[in-house]
């Protein structure tokens, strides 16, 4: 979990290889199974890898 959580941060701090912050911009963004939160607006709640892969703009696997 400590490694998904530290992707999902660095996703959630920055536009690098991909738009990710740009993707949950205006979001609350709240996983469900880790400590993992960020931003504000509309809250979307998942599962850590989840929300990774949706700001890495990645469909479902």
């Amino acid at each position: 979990m400590a490694t998904t959580t530290a992707v999902a941060r660095f996703f959630a701090g920055r536009d690098f290889t991909v738009a990710s912050n740009t993707a949950i911009a205006g979001l609350r963004i709240e996983a469900t199974d880790g400590p993992f939160t960020t931003g504000s607006g509309d809250l979307l709640r998942g599962p850590t890898l989840s929300l990774v892969m949706g700001m890495a703009l990645r469909g479902p696997l």
